[in-house]
């Protein structure tokens, strides 16, 4: 799976909500920084980066918790 340009936007901004927030990003709230995108088309988007094991970690409610994985993908950009 690729890792498109909006696949690290959104991976990026997750993290950086996340950091500054302390608490788990969803994508209501990610739709909320007028990104143009749906709250669904996020979803979609990070569910795919949580096939890429980067983000959020993988429980039944979603929690949009960062795993380290993405922290280091993103470090190394």
């Amino acid at each position: 799976m690729k890792m498109t340009e909006r696949r690290q936007m959104l991976l990026a901004l997750l993290i950086k909500e996340y950091v500054s927030k302390a608490l788990p990003i969803g994508s209501e709230t990610l739709s909320k920084l007028d990104l143009g995108i749906s709250p669904a088309t996020i979803r979609n988007e990070l569910a795919a980066l949580e096939k890429r094991a980067t983000s959020p970690t993988p429980t039944p409610r979603r929690d949009g918790f960062p795993r380290e994985k993405g922290y280091r993908y993103l470090s190394r950009r």
